[in-house]
């Protein structure tokens, strides 16, 4: 009797595991990380373009207003640039508004499987680069290249990548800026 009790268990546990394997999130980054933004300098954002898929109508301000949102939560003076700007507009925007750094978002991926359970291989997912420039001389400071892994399952919800996009930015403000005030 035990040892049927004690395969149950281990059945339970198992199920447990794999659900749990199959629900998490994986961030991807590439590029110069090295270098950390000082927070005393305030940053203007472009406004990327948004995707290609009709359906994500605004994802390109949602981006922007998602990096701003974190930036002020860590004190950090935050303008946002017009959608279609080109970027000496923004450059020039931000030179205009004495901001340190400009932000130049670009999304690179936006996949989203209508399904809670998708296929195969084929997980939800949002990417972006992001170019942090200088703005006193139009250098560029570090270059970033980062992609949010949704859930392959999903029983919980949560793999838009509107959500995997806000994920993102959150764990991108995290490394430009790693001591919270």
């Amino acid at each position: 009797m035990s040892r049927v009790v004690n395969l149950s268990l281990l059945g339970v546990l198992l199920v447990g595991m794999l659900l749990t394997a199959c629900g998490t999130t994986q961030t991807q980054r590439a590029g110069d990380t090295g270098v950390k933004l000082d927070p005393k300098l305030d940053v203007f954002i472009a406004v990327p373009k948004d995707p290609d898929d009709p359906d994500y109508a605004g994802a390109g301000k949602f981006l922007a207003y998602s990096l701003a949102e974190d930036l002020s939560k860590r004190g950090i003076g935050v303008g946002i640039g017009k959608e279609q700007a080109s970027r000496d507009e923004d450059l020039a925007a931000a030179r205009k508004q004495g901001d340190g750094y400009l932000m130049v978002p670009n999304i690179t991926d936006w996949q989203h499987h209508y399904t809670d359970i998708g296929p195969v291989g084929r997980p939800n997912s949002a990417g972006f680069t992001m170019s942090v420039i200088k703005v006193a001389d139009g250098s560029t400071v570090r270059s970033d290249d980062l992609e949010k892994i949704g859930t392959r399952m999903s029983f919980g919800g949560g793999g838009d990548p509107k959500d995997q996009l806000k994920s993102a930015m959150e764990d991108y403000v995290d490394e430009v800026y790693p001591d919270k005030p």
